[in-house]
């Protein structure tokens, strides 16, 4: 997947949320700004894990993990209360998986 294929992705997935949400209940504030709170980490700070051994990663460095990315798919996943929601998230999660992110794999 392309770096900014997954900002995109995303983005719409807050937007998918948005549009399902039928009133602005707490629980769903909450679920809708933890995505928003993703695709900030990973557009503000980027990614880490791809391609990189632990030594060539800084202490300082704010990118997000991959893994950490690939878990937070799956939390969202498993707890939003729609179905074309969760799908959307499982289905950004394998492509991840699958493809990495720029052509650089997870290890």
């Amino acid at each position: 997947m392309d770096y900014d294929a997954l900002i995109g992705e995303l983005y719409d997935v807050c937007h998918e949320y948005e549009d399902q949400m039928p009133d602005e209940n707490e629980q769903d504030l909450d679920f809708l700004q933890r995505l928003y709170a993703l695709n900030f980490e990973v557009r503000k700070n980027g990614v880490k894990g791809l391609g990189e051994a632990e030594t060539d990663v800084m202490d300082d460095d704010s990118r997000i993990a991959f893994n950490a990315i690939i878990s937070d798919l799956t939390r969202l996943s498993d707890t939003v209360r729609f179905p074309s929601i969760s799908l959307h998230l499982d289905e950004i999660r394998e492509t991840l998986l699958s493809e990495g992110i720029d052509g650089l794999k997870p290890y």
